[in-house]
């Protein structure tokens, strides 16, 4: 496509749209028009052979990633301008940002989540979001407590620590954090709570359980507070005490899974994440420790079949004293 034509598409546009796009119209004309506007620095015309609908992306995106507001706003113009193209025959493809790259929540859950998945890379972040590299670069310091200015939920810090890696470009967390901001209702929220309250007295998953169910208590509005119990104590018949004394460690929304490996869940934690460990175990007077540890299964309620230097063993929960990540570790 010559420029000339391009440019008879971008006016056309641009005059449909002041037609059409009074209402839901995410811009003002006069802002559309500087968005395309060659005397616009960052404007579209001013963009690498921007006649090319090969080009489109990246030229899109040369275009968004300088902007300081309303991000989002040029984004949806330029996915009105794809489609329009795309009705005038010219077949193009452009992969937009998976958010709205305005919100700073957004972009800070969608990097939670990114980092998932091993050997993806820092560098390629402002090309998905659209965004400048110091824009990602303050995201992943508020994400991971280095900034003076966390980021708050309900109140409540959301902090991921991460661990040092020797590839700069990379970040690794110390425990994947999956955001799970739910919206529930009264019955969903005694459904959750009750399920909690019978993990609690799993050994493996007690210790997460009374966790997940305190963020989950401490979230409540003063009428949830009120109307949960009061079903629960009358309609359930069900002692609420557990719920009333649940606490978390500390004002945090994430706990990496380290933290809430004590004692019986360490075991589970190791193995997850293949770290051997050792157990100190008790039969009768007589103490036993197991080095090079690594979970086979749950043989029962409260038995534990384990692979150790020692040989296969399988343990009562009773007669474990000490589980350690080293040898150095069991007192």
């Amino acid at each position: 496509m010559d420029k000339k034509l391009m440019d008879a598409y971008i006016d056309e546009f641009i005059e449909n749209y002041e037609k059409n796009g009074k209402y839901n119209a995410p811009m003002k004309v006069e802002a559309v028009k500087k968005l395309f506007s060659e005397d616009n620095p960052n404007g579209f015309k001013k963009q690498t052979l921007y006649e090319n609908p090969e080009y489109l992306e990246y030229n899109f995106r040369s275009t968004v990633q300088p902007i300081k507001r309303n991000k989002d706003a040029a984004i949806e113009v330029y996915k009105r301008f794809l489609e329009f193209l795309q009705s005038k025959g010219i077949s193009a493809k452009v992969t937009f940002p998976p958010i709205p790259v305005s919100n700073t929540f957004e972009r800070l859950m969608f990097i939670a989540k990114y980092f998932h998945e091993p050997n993806r890379k820092i560098s390629d972040l402002p090309d998905i979001l659209w965004v400048d590299p110091k824009t990602i670069k303050n995201d992943i310091k508020k994400l991971t407590g280095e900034d003076n200015d966390p980021l708050q939920v309900c109140k409540r810090k959301f902090k991921i620590p991460a661990v040092d890696s020797n590839n700069k470009d990379t970040l690794v967390f110390e425990s994947t954090a999956h955001p799970l901001f739910l919206t529930s209702n009264v019955t969903q929220l005694i459904t959750m709570l009750k399920g909690l309250r019978q993990m609690s007295e799993d050994p493996l998953f007690g210790d997460a359980a009374k966790i997940t169910a305190a963020n989950i208590w401490e979230q409540l509005s003063n009428y949830a507070k009120k109307r949960v119990p009061e079903v629960m104590r009358n309609l359930l018949l069900e002692d609420i005490t557990w719920y009333e004394n649940l606490k978390t460690p500390d004002n945090s929304h994430f706990y990496t899974e380290r933290v809430l490996s004590t004692d019986i869940n360490k075991m589970f934690y190791t193995t997850k994440n293949m770290i051997p460990f050792c157990v100190e175990a008790r039969d009768g007077n007589e103490k036993h420790i197991y080095t090079n540890c690594r979970l086979l299964h749950q043989s029962g309620p409260n038995n534990y079949t384990i692979q150790s230097d020692q040989g296969e063993i399988t343990l009562n929960k009773n007669e474990i004293t000490q589980i350690a990540y080293s040898i150095d570790g069991l007192h």
